[in-house]
């Protein structure tokens, strides 16, 4: 019997290693190493051995195991726990979970997306921020729901100081670009309300706090004139967006620490709320096809008067004017009152203080 050489016993020796060497096991949390600055070998295969088991678990149709794996990704990075997460591991964690997340998107369905994307916006990293920017407009991002939780999650890199104020500045413009072809008006109102977090941003001066404030408010207003200029040319599921961006305009003025930018939020949203009495007298028989779309656009007018009435008040320290009631005036044809209230606030938007 002639024994094998001695090449072909080393090369079986070390396949059996290798067969008996266990895999290694992902690491049941984070904890330990979201606080370091350096990583080693180890600790990066750790990281990616986290990342591969629980992004696994995205693509589940076990709704339970889904949510699961989405909660051990962000684990670390909120509640009390996100204030002790180093930038070196949401970085080195981003850089791990990122094409990981990428590869979700392309392959998995509109659940594991939406998780993909809200785990996204807790990473706190510029990379993450430039990770949703790509899932922002339609010629990229076919998917509503997608693009919907996309601006959502811009929200939770706003507030995130490791992410620059430089970078959310650019996320709001490229946002707002978005925004001029949107046609879906739940993702408008998403982008909206995002859009207003960056307005009453909580940054320190020094971290860029005023400069992306006044940046966000001129977007939002352009953002407000172009919804409202596209309602009246027809595209009037619009409206169920700008009736809640006036609560979220309000909420901005009414704000104690946003007192000292009242006047300049005024100056940029009185001449884009007085369209739309316009918008809506050009599509008035359309708007009155749809209830709901009737009902929208009469809260949109009456809540945006009262703004308006409010705003235009402060600047000319008179006495806050009195408004037009417009609920009903669509359903039941009124649509004079509604010309009325059009006449009286163009006037008013053409005054040289909002010039």
């Amino acid at each position: 019997m002639r024994l094998p050489s001695t090449p072909s016993i080393s090369i079986l020796a070390m396949s059996l290693i290798l067969l008996s060497a266990p895999v290694m096991a992902a690491p049941t949390s984070l904890s330990r190493l979201s606080t370091q600055h350096e990583f080693s070998p180890k600790d990066q295969a750790d990281l990616q051995a986290y990342v591969d088991l629980h992004v696994s678990r995205l693509d589940s149709e076990n709704p339970a195991d889904l949510t699961g794996g989405r909660m051990k990704l962000i684990g670390t990075l909120r509640g009390p726990t996100a204030s002790r997460v180093s930038p070196a591991f949401r970085q080195a964690y981003a850089d791990i979970l990122i094409p990981k997340l990428q590869e979700l998107l392309d392959t998995g369905g509109i659940p594991s997306g939406i998780a993909a994307m809200q785990i996204t916006g807790y990473l706190g990293t510029n990379s993450a921020t430039d990770f949703i920017l790509t899932h922002l407009n339609t010629a990229d991002e076919p998917r509503e729901a997608i693009r919907l939780w996309s601006a959502a999650s811009l929200r939770d890199l706003v507030a995130n100081p490791n992410v620059s104020s430089a970078t959310i500045e650019h996320a709001m413009q490229t946002l707002a670009t978005a925004m001029e072809t949107e046609q879906s008006w739940a993702v408008q109102r998403q982008a909206f309300v995002t859009v207003g977090k960056a307005i009453q941003n909580r940054r320190k001066v020094e971290d860029g706090r005023n400069l992306l404030s006044n940046s966000a408010r001129s977007l939002q207003g352009q953002m407000l004139a172009n919804t409202i200029r596209r309602i009246g040319q027809g595209e009037t599921t619009l409206v169920l967006a700008i009736e809640p961006a006036t609560g979220v305009i309000r909420d901005q003025y009414l704000d104690r620490l946003m007192f000292d930018r009242q006047k300049d939020l005024a100056i940029v949203t009185v001449p884009a709320l007085a369209g739309m009495h316009g918008s809506v007298l050009n599509q008035w028989d359309a708007l009155r096809d749809d209830p709901r779309l009737a009902r929208s656009a009469e809260l949109a007018l009456h809540k945006g008067e009262v703004l308006m009435a409010l705003m235009d008040s402060r600047l000319t320290g008179s006495d806050v004017p009195e408004t037009i009631a417009y609920e009903g005036t669509i359903t039941n044809d009124q649509r004079e009152t509604v010309e009325a209230g059009r006449q009286n606030w163009s006037t008013i938007a053409t005054k040289s203080r909002y010039n």
